[in-house]
């Protein structure tokens, strides 16, 4: 957020996969003074008016500098202030909480389509119920069918898993 820049940045986190037609998210249309990301699936947190999770983001660099600026002149203060406030737990949390906040306060928020975009863990851990309630609660009209995520998913968030890559792959063996 601090590049002196004029063109849109995409911050991905480590543990996503892209699938399907997936270059539809990195060239999902912005213009200046929009921000756009991924929507959180985590409802204790939508409960509390939070929307944005930041495991895609894409931004004009220079539309964000006052976020930047406002971080790092007190970055103590805000690596705890949602935690203190109870929106998150620590010991660490709540960037993107920071970022959510701070983008309301001048820029447009967007999200991408929730069709295509999902939430995993390691498949060991889910079991045919899991699997069942996964696609009752997908906004489209399945998730996981046959070993294969729904064609309209194009980014898989995965938690708790150190080998996202391949989870995709067992997916596919299923």
């Amino acid at each position: 957020m601090g590049l002196d820049i004029d063109e849109p940045v995409c911050v991905i986190d480590i543990d996503i996969s892209f699938i399907n037609d997936y270059m539809d998210v990195i060239n999902y249309p912005i213009e200046r003074g929009q921000f756009l990301a991924a929507q959180s699936w985590w409802v204790e947190t939508e409960t509390k008016g939070y929307k944005l999770q930041g495991g895609f983001q894409k931004y004009y660099p220079k539309d964000c500098k006052y976020i930047y600026d406002k971080f790092v002149a007190d970055p103590e203060y805000w690596m705890e202030y949602y935690i203190k406030n109870g929106t998150t737990i620590g010991p660490i949390n709540g960037e993107q909480y920071f970022v959510e906040d701070s983008v309301k306060e001048r820029l447009d928020l967007k999200f991408l389509p929730a069709e295509w975009i999902t939430k995993w863990k390691h498949l060991g851990d889910y079991d045919t119920d899991y699997k069942l309630q996964a696609n009752l609660n997908y906004p489209g009209e399945w998730l996981f069918l046959g070993g294969e995520f729904h064609p309209n998913v194009r980014l898989v968030h995965f938690q708790q898993s150190s080998i996202p890559h391949r989870e995709v792959r067992e997916a596919r063996e299923l």
